[in-house]
């Protein structure tokens, strides 16, 4: 009403077609748009001194701020001969301006019953009602202001249809919704907000391609202008219409603009760790993705990429950071996001995997690519060949069984890694595997390899305990001149326990035979391994050949036979207890 009156004013003061005439004129059309945004109609009229609002009585005297301006408006009605005055919301600016340029015609005196009329029909101002009462009124008042009979007479509204904007309104809307959108904010008008997006958006796919483009990039653009306050309650009201006019549209080009503005949607949903809503919205985009690739639609490439651009470096972040959280509810949100991305989002998955030190987050991370299938789980394989850094190898061998025990391949280039942290890994992996192929490469590895490599295979051998591996340990212990090669072998033979390597361990004990008449004795440190690992094996066999070595000259060597000498009479004392206990019985 404010800008009403100033129209009004300067009207009396300038020509139609001056800029401050022209500029008054717009502000007035524009805030009717705003509060059309709200209800169809705005009606205001008068009876007596009274105004009513779509015919609710507005009371003035208790709006001190606003009686001059409700005042003003009256008195400009009874000079121009008008009861009431209507505006539609199909109202165009150019009907705006023919109103104000027949009020500024009108030089005093009376105004005939039908001048409004005759101007509404020559003038087509279909968006504007002259002295007719779409609201009906029953204003039978006492001198307090309320109904004769005291009952409270509440108005009845009989709207006009609501048609769809007419494409002068959709346009000004468009022009104006960054504008009107920061304006309802801070009135906090949300469901005047949630009006206007539907006035924006349905039947969007209708429109002409340019439209559809310009109303796209005008949403995307106003979450990008609104105050941070702002942006979540924008995207909550946004995001259904949004995703309905996706599910709607055909065109691909428009297809494609929409899902990016959508995944703009989500990466803001994220920041803000909500991701019920952004798992919905990337729910949708699966879903039609998924159908684009049933039919082999090119489109579906186009909205993989999409998907994929909604989880930036920054999103990524923090996506890890809430897998890495200790709170398991941002553990389950997180998780369930990416699981809803599916195939779609192994990329992401893989580079999670590599980077990541935690072992929990790639632990969740790999769960979640082998749900992607196959083919993303290839992937994850074929990095370890692609010369990525060992880093980046290690942590994928920590999870790679996660995904799939078919690792032949890349478990034999890890043993032969220069990088003894690749090689611990791959060791890991043979142990947590316990596969009869990976034993098998392991050996082969170690009959033709020397050096660390070779070393950790034998270790690993040894930790497997498979009973294959005794002979190869066997052979190479008697065959090797790499003393930490044999002293691994020792080891092994040790941790397998079995009786068939208590001789080769006991020729290592003693002197062996170099010329024919020289005899070469082992180095301290092979020997007190040969006798540690002899200790290792429970059987009758290796207590019995410790007795030779009680007394001899190597302190750790004669330790050694006399712990298991003492261990396998205790052993035997034992034994014989529980026999007579038993035999008592």
């Amino acid at each position: 009403m404010r800008s009403f009156v100033g129209a009004v004013n300067t009207i009396k003061l300038y020509t139609l077609k001056s800029g401050a005439a022209a500029e008054a004129i717009k502000n007035l059309t524009e805030k009717l748009r705003l509060f059309f945004t709200r209800l169809p109609v705005l009606s205001l009229s008068k009876t007596g001194d009274a105004l009513l609002l779509n015919g609710e009585k507005i009371d003035i005297a208790e709006m001190a701020s606003f009686r001059g301006i409700a005042d003003s408006f009256l008195k400009h009605l009874e000079d121009v001969g008008l009861e009431s005055l209507t505006f539609l919301n199909t109202v165009t600016l150019n009907q705006m301006n023919t109103l104000f340029g027949a009020f500024g015609s009108i030089c005093g005196g009376a105004v005939s019953v039908d001048h409004w009329q005759r101007i509404a029909r020559e003038r087509e101002l279909t968006g504007i009602l002259f002295n007719q009462h779409l609201y009906e009124i029953e204003v039978v008042q006492n001198l307090n202001g309320h109904p004769a009979d005291g009952s409270e007479v509440p108005p009845t509204f009989s709207p006009p249809e609501d048609p769809r904007l007419s494409q002068e309104q959709f346009d000004e809307l468009a022009d104006n919704f960054a504008g009107y959108l920061e304006e309802m904010f801070l009135i906090d008008d949300q469901d005047g907000i949630a009006h206007m997006i539907g006035k924006l958006l349905t039947g969007l796919e209708n429109r002409v391609t340019p439209i559809r483009k310009s109303v796209l990039g005008t949403c995307g653009e106003a979450l990008e202008k609104l105050d941070l306050a702002f942006q979540h309650d924008y995207i909550k009201l946004l995001a259904d219409p949004l995703l309905s006019a996706f599910n709607k549209e055909e065109e691909p080009k428009i297809i494609s603009e929409t899902a990016a503005v959508l995944s703009r949607l989500v990466g803001h949903l994220i920041l803000l760790a909500d991701y019920p809503l952004a798992s919905r919205i990337l729910l949708n985009l699966r879903k039609r993705y998924q159908k684009f690739k049933a039919a082999k639609d090119p489109q579906a490439i186009m909205l993989a990429s999409v998907m994929r651009k909604s989880l930036e470096p920054r999103t990524h972040r923090l996506l890890v950071a809430d897998l890495r959280s200790d709170d398991p509810s941002r553990q389950q949100l997180a998780a369930q996001l990416l699981e809803g991305l599916g195939a779609v989002v192994a990329p992401l998955l893989v580079d999670t995997i590599k980077q990541e030190e935690d072992y929990r987050v790639r632990q969740t991370a790999a769960l979640l690519l082998r749900k992607a299938g196959a083919k993303a789980i290839e992937g994850l394989k074929h990095q370890l060949a692609s010369g990525i850094g060992a880093e980046e190898r290690r942590r994928i061998l920590d999870i790679i069984d996660t995904l799939t025990r078919d690792v032949r391949s890349e478990f034999a280039l890890a043993v032969a890694d220069e990088n003894p942290h690749v090689r611990e890994a791959a060791y890991r992996l043979a142990e947590r595997i316990k596969d009869k192929k990976t034993v098998e490469i392991l050996l082969d590895f170690v009959k033709s390899h020397n050096g660390p490599q070779a070393i950790g295979a034998i270790e690993c051998l040894g930790r497997l305990g498979s009973e294959d591996v005794e002979e190869t340990l066997i052979e190479l212990l008697n065959s090797s001149r790499d003393e930490q090669l044999r002293i691994a072998c020792c080891r092994a033979l040790g941790q397998l326990g079995k009786p068939g390597g208590i001789e080769t361990l006991v020729g290592v004990l003693l002197p062996r035979r170099k010329f024919l008449f020289f005899l070469e004795r082992q180095s301290a440190r092979l020997r007190a391994e040969a006798a540690l690992a002899l200790g290792q094996i429970t059987h009758p066999m290796a207590a019995k050949n410790f007795a030779r070595f009680i007394n001899d000259d190597d302190p750790t060597v004669r330790k050694l036979a006399r712990r298991a000498l003492e261990a396998d009479a205790s052993s035997a004392l034992s034994q014989r207890q529980k026999s007579a206990e038993t035999s008592a019985h």
